[in-house]
């Protein structure tokens, strides 16, 4: 069995190399594999390089989530069996079987910070090797005990105290201060997780935080240069990432989700959850609209056998949702701030 420890040193000069990274370690099976394991929904996808240094989608396989909570193991072997289907699924169409994937950490298991290495310098141009060699340091000195290293990038150089420089690399000093970004999350979460894919006959070849493969896929270049702000939003926690100058600077998530919503409309409409879900998704708003009068035939729970609705006005449900997002939204500006 391979080790499932697997640190992402991000590029910072070249952002997009930690793709490019994932394919070529897991190169000898000529295919990239993900799985992203959500509170909500497992989903996997199996791709392939092109010729034009490209990729190609040859397997997508999705599954409804159990045994998960908040993007933790809650029941090992429900979560087994879940991500055996969407993984199946996706060898399936892709006809192909595979050996590992790269998995996406949701959840708020994880820990970010920002830390600065201050290195001596000989008084010689500063060489690639130099700056990895300080990277490698972080895996040592970072994580505290019962954490692992997930993601290190250096995001700010300064150069004899008072130096700020974009690229180091060949200039001489005397002092070189390096600022990282760095995610740590705790060790029993990626246990539990490999423990997962051990009984689908899978090794985790490595980990990466969703909400960073997330800025790097949806993000325009200019954004993630003059500094955006990213939440995602997924069934039962809401992930924020800062990014600036191209690199992400800091991370954190907060323990609420889309499903937060969905039960609260199944309690002010005494409704069940699956039609609370689908008012959600066919009338939900958090704004005022147009025809907030109107009204909406809402099941009454407990009515299977012979369907009963009531009319209430599409106002209760937005101001239902309004409520939770409001609060979603103060909780991630209280985490930024």
């Amino acid at each position: 069995m391979r080790t499932f420890i697997s640190n992402i040193i991000l590029n910072p000069f070249q952002p997009m190399a930690i793709f490019q990274k994932i394919y070529h370690k897991n190169s000898g099976q000529n295919l990239l594999a993900a799985l992203d394991i959500g509170s909500q929904k497992i989903a996997c996808i199996i791709a392939k390089p092109t010729e034009t240094n490209g990729l190609k989608v040859i397997g997508i396989g999705h599954n409804a989530s159990a045994g998960i909570h908040r993007g933790q193991i809650a029941d090992l072997q429900k979560a087994s069996y879940v991500i055996g289907q969407a993984i199946q699924a996706a060898e399936k169409m892709a006809d192909e079987v595979l050996s590992s994937v790269y998995v996406g950490l949701g959840g708020n298991a994880d820990r970010s910070q920002n830390v600065i290495i201050e290195t001596d310098l000989p008084n010689q141009p500063i060489h690639s090797d130099d700056l990895s060699a300080i990277a490698k340091e972080i895996q040592i000195q970072l994580p505290e005990k019962g954490e692992i290293l997930i993601h290190s990038q250096p995001i700010q150089y300064t150069l004899d105290g008072h130096i700020r420089v974009v690229d180091p690399r060949g200039m001489i000093g005397e002092k070189l201060d390096i600022e990282f970004y760095t995610l740590t999350a705790r060790q029993s979460l990626l246990k539990n997780i490999q423990n997962c894919l051990n009984n689908c006959h899978i090794d985790p070849q490595g980990f990466i935080k969703s909400s960073v493969a997330s800025g790097f896929s949806c993000l325009q270049d200019d954004e993630m240069q003059i500094g955006t702000t990213l939440i995602d939003m997924g069934a039962e926690t809401t992930s924020i990432i800062l990014f600036y100058q191209n690199r992400p600077l800091y991370s954190v998530t907060v323990p609420l989700g889309g499903q937060d919503i969905t039960n609260d409309i199944a309690r002010g409409l005494n409704t069940s959850l699956f039609d609370a879900e689908r008012l959600k998704i066919l009338y939900g708003h958090a704004l005022h609209v147009s025809g907030d009068d109107d009204f909406i035939d809402v099941p009454l729970i407990g009515e299977q056998v012979k369907a009963i609705t009531r009319a209430l006005p599409k106002n209760l449900l937005h101001q239902i949702i309004r409520a939770r997002m409001e609060e979603i939204f103060e909780m991630v500006s209280d985490a930024i701030y």
